[in-house]
C-alpha cells in the first residue's frame, strides 16, 4: 500500500510536491554542496601556487629536515609571491603610516596655552670596537647656551626589515648556523621593527608576513629546508616589493646566501634597479670562497659541483648601490663569525635614534649635544644645526639642517 503523500514526501513515480518550503530547502542544500566542493578544491592544491618539497635522495621521512619539509608542505606555510600579494599587500596598503619621528612624546603645554616650540632630530650613531654599542637616554645631554634642555622623547627609529635566507641544496650543512645567525640578528633589532621572512631556492617563499612579533619570525626558522637551485635576483625583487609596503619609512633587507644565482628569470641589474628605486638598504652575509669571483666562478660552481664559491661581487654591488654593507664568511664553522656579522648588521639597522625636546627659542643655533660613554663614536644629526661633542674625544660633527 502506497504511503500517503504528505509534506516533504514523494509519491511513487511522481516529482517533488509543489511545496515552496521544500524548494527553498533543496536550493540551499545544492548551494552548500557547491560551496563545499569549491573549498575542498582550494584547500587541496586547487590554487596551484605552492611548491611541494620532496625528499632529497637517500633521506628518510623520519629525518628532521624531511619532517620540516612535510610540515611546510602540509601546512601551506611557504607562500609563493603570486599567491600572497593579492591579499597580503592589499592588507599592508591599508595600515596607517607609522614612521613619524618622536611618537607619543610627552610635550608640556605652554603657560599661555600655545603649542610649545617642540623639535625632533635624528641621530645616526656609529660606535667603534668589537661589540656593537647602543645609545641610551643617559648617554646624552642637550644644552642651549649654558642651560640644560630636557629631552622629552628618546627612542630608536623603527624600521621595516625583510630577511631573505638561501635554502638551496648547497646550504644543507650551513642551515643550523644560519638559523643561529638570524636568531642573533632578530634579537638585536629594535623590538618595534616590522619583520618578514623569505626562504629562497629555485624561487622565493614567504614563511612569515610582516609582523612585530619577533618570536613568530624565529618560530618559522624550523621550516627551513635545503633543496633546489638559487634565485637570488628574483628573491631580491620580491623582497624589495614586499618591504616597499612596510609601515615604517626606514627599510632594510638582510640576505644570507652561499652561492651564485642560477635560477632567476630576472637579471642582476633588475634587482639593483628595484632596490635603489624603493630606497631599501641591503645588507648581506656571503658564506664561501670570495676569491672565485666573476663569471668563471659561476661556471666552476655549476659544472664541477663546487659549492664553496659565493658571488661576493654581486653582494658588494648591492651594498654599495643601497648604502648597506656585506660580510664574507669563508667557512660557516661553528657559526660564531656568522652571528657576529649578523649582530653588526642589526646594529647598523638600529643605529638611528629620535630625540625630541622643547627649546626656549625655536630659531636658536646655539644647541650642543654631549655624548657620554662612547669614546671614538661618530654621531651625525639630521633635522637641526647642532654641535655634537663626544666628551671622551673632541667634537665629531657639526651637521647641517636637512
Amino acid at each position: 500500500m502506497p504511503l500517503p503523500v504528505g509534506r516533504g514526501r514523494r509519491a511513487p513515480g511522481k516529482g517533488p510536491p509543489e511545496d515552496s518550503a521544500s524548494k527553498v530547502a533543496i536550493g540551499n542544500a545544492r548551494t552548500l554542496l557547491w560551496a563545499l566542493l569549491i573549498l575542498t578544491a582550494i584547500g587541496f592544491g586547487g590554487c596551484g601556487n605552492y611548491e611541494q618539497p620532496s625528499l632529497a635522495a637517500g633521506s628518510s621521512s623520519n629525518s628532521p629536515s624531511a619532517a620540516a619539509s612535510f610540515r611546510l608542505a602540509a601546512n601551506q606555510s611557504a607562500q609563493a609571491p603570486s599567491s600572497l600579494w593579492a591579499t597580503e599587500l592589499q592588507k599592508l596598503a591599508t595600515q596607517p603610516y607609522a614612521g613619524a619621528l618622536c611618537p607619543n612624546a610627552m610635550i608640556p603645554a605652554s603657560s599661555d596655552g600655545s603649542p610649545p616650540p617642540f623639535r625632533c632630530i635624528t641621530l645616526n650613531f656609529q660606535s667603534i670596537g668589537d661589540a656593537p654599542a647602543k645609545l641610551t637616554r643617559d648617554d646624552l645631554q642637550l644644552l642651549e647656551g649654558n642651560n640644560a634642555v630636557p629631552i622629552q622623547y628618546f627612542g630608536q627609529e623603527p624600521a621595516s626589515v625583510g630577511i631573505l635566507v638561501d635554502t638551496s641544496g648547497s646550504m644543507e650543512s650551513k642551515l643550523p648556523q644560519a638559523r643561529e645567525a638570524i636568531t642573533q640578528f632578530v634579537n638585536d633589532l629594535n623590538v618595534q621593527d616590522d619583520l618578514f621572512l623569505f626562504a629562497f631556492s629555485s624561487q622565493a617563499f614567504l614563511l612569515q608576513p610582516f609582523t612585530t612579533d619577533h618570536g613568530a619570525v624565529l618560530g618559522r626558522l624550523t621550516l627551513l629546508y635545503a633543496q633546489g637551485e638559487t634565485a637570488i635576483y628574483d628573491t631580491l625583487i620580491d623582497g624589495s616589493l614586499m618591504v616597499r609596503h612596510g609601515r615604517f619609512d626606514r627599510k632594510a633587507i638582510f640576505v644570507i646566501t652561499d652561492g651564485f644565482d642560477n635560477a632567476s628569470k630576472s637579471k642582476k641589474d633588475d634587482a639593483l634597479k628595484d632596490a635603489r628605486q624603493i630606497n631599501v638598504t641591503v645588507y648581506s652575509i656571503g658564506i664561501g670562497n670570495s676569491n672565485k669571483a666573476g663569471s668563471s666562478a659561476w661556471l666552476v660552481r655549476t659544472f664541477s659541483r663546487d659549492t664553496t664559491a659565493v658571488d661576493m661581487q654581486t653582494l658588494n654591488e648591492l651594498a654599495e648601490a643601497t648604502g648597506g654593507k656585506t660580510y664574507n664568511v669563508p667557512i660557516a664553522g661553528n657559526g660564531d663569525e656568522l652571528k657576529n656579522d649578523a649582530a653588526a648588521i642589526a646594529a647598523a639597522i638600529s643605529n638611528r635614534y629620535a630625540v625630541g625636546f622643547v627649546t626656549t627659542n625655536a630659531a636658536s643655533n646655539s644647541l650642543r649635544l654631549q655624548i657620554r660613554n662612547h669614546p671614538g663614536a661618530s654621531v651625525k644629526v639630521e633635522g637641526a644645526s647642532i654641535t655634537v661633542v663626544n666628551l671622551a674625544d673632541t667634537p665629531v660633527s657639526n651637521a647641517l639642517s636637512r
